[in-house]
């Protein structure tokens, strides 16, 4: 993976949550822009969870960035 991928989708605007996949199968969900920073050697990038626990990736380990997906609801189901 690219640095400037992370820093695209880190920069779109509107901003899109998304899910990082490693080379060893983690997932990351990235729900704001805040709660993801690149290393300032762009080596690694710093991902964060809702609890404030952070875990730091080295970006040749990243394999993609996916947008989250919307859940569909069925009809009648709340």
């Amino acid at each position: 993976m690219k640095i400037a991928a992370v820093r695209n989708i880190l920069r779109a605007q509107p901003f899109q949550p998304f899910v990082v996949k490693t080379t060893d199968g983690d997932t990351f969900r990235v729900v704001h822009p805040d709660f993801a920073m690149i290393s300032p050697v762009e080596t690694e990038v710093i991902f964060y969870d809702k609890d404030g626990h952070f875990h730091i990736v080295a970006v040749n380990h990243i394999v993609s960035l996916e947008p989250v997906r919307e859940a569909t609801r069925k009809p009648g189901k709340r």
